[in-house]
């Protein structure tokens, strides 16, 4: 069972948050059913090396029970958007991911649902949105055929109606692939998962 309260406000959870972290230490990420691989430092987050930094979650009930969810990530970047390297910001096995791509797939930010392609959002759309060494917030929300994004406030993604089927979310990998892999450089701040599809005021609020 995740630490809801000690990570959201009653107004998330009455919106549906099944998971939040917010990475206060090694030991609270542990007591939330977090398993830390390399030696990330806390800092107002979690600070990941782009190596081998990450966190799993194995979860004993699932985060969605149909093909409804919203991810909400805050984090810092210290890499830039065009920079060649593919990078994970989340994963699960279910597929369930966003992803940095690198050049020969143009950069973009790809938006997967449940190992579905949904979007892949183009490097021009959300790099003025991508704010190297600041924090950023990422909002996806998502039921089948209906898919939007938002980045610090800016709709990046809008109303894609890629279908995409119903796997249960029991686990999550934050900065990088399930395994380890495509690591992220930088620091997430908090990272929330919501078994509803949110508005375009909640997304870009």
């Amino acid at each position: 069972m995740t630490l809801l309260t000690n990570y959201t406000r009653p107004a998330e959870r009455d919106r549906g948050c099944t998971f939040a972290d917010g990475y206060i230490d090694a030991a609270s990420v542990v007591a939330n059913a977090g398993v830390i691989s390399g030696a990330p430092t806390f800092d107002n987050g979690i600070v990941l090396d782009g190596t081998g930094d990450y966190v799993t979650y194995q979860l004993s009930d699932p985060l969605i029970t149909e093909a409804v969810v919203t991810f909400c990530v805050e984090f810092t970047p210290q890499f830039a958007a065009a920079d060649n390297v593919l990078k994970r910001i989340f994963h699960s096995t279910s597929g369930f991911t966003v992803t940095k791509l690198q050049d020969a797939l143009n950069n973009a930010l790809r938006i997967v649902m449940d190992g579905v392609i949904v979007a892949d959002i183009s490097l021009a759309t959300y790099e003025p949105y991508w704010n190297v060494g600041e924090r950023s917030f990422l909002c996806v929300t998502s039921i089948s055929g209906k898919t939007n994004a938002w980045m610090n406030g800016t709709h990046i993604l809008s109303n894609d109606v890629s279908a995409w089927a119903f796997s249960n979310l029991n686990d999550l990998v934050v900065g990088a692939n399930v395994g380890g892999g495509s690591a992220f450089e930088g620091t997430i701040h908090s990272m929330k998962v919501f078994n509803r599809e949110f508005s375009v005021k909640e997304g870009r609020d």
